[in-house]
């Protein structure tokens, strides 16, 4: 079971992540101007968090194989939360440059 919900995660944390370099890679399609600084900011400590999150991931593995059923549920419940976190705030970054971007075709 805990297995299962590592791996479930794992490939949530790849969605995550394959969200966040589609919203990097639309951004360079913007003007430059378009998205203030403080939303690069933003995506780039989203890509840190990620990458903390996958490294969790990778420990929890380790920790399924040492039988450490309670720590393992923790992490997979932090991790979890974390996830969710970050998905609201990759959502929120897609709509703001929807907005640049319907803003840039209009103007």
């Amino acid at each position: 079971m805990l297995q299962n919900c590592q791996r479930r995660l794992q490939v949530l944390v790849g969605e995550l992540l394959k969200r966040a370099d589609d919203l990097d890679q639309e951004s360079k399609f913007l003007d430059e101007n378009a998205l203030e600084q403080s939303w690069h900011d933003e995506l780039a400590r989203v890509c840190c968090d990620l990458v903390a999150l996958g490294d969790t991931v990778k420990e929890v593995d380790i920790l399924i194989r040492e039988k450490q059923v309670k720590i393992v549920r923790r992490s997979l419940m932090r991790s979890t939360d974390m996830a969710s976190r970050i998905a609201d705030r990759l959502r929120s970054m897609k709509r703001s440059s929807r907005l640049a971007d319907t803003k840039r075709v209009q103007g």
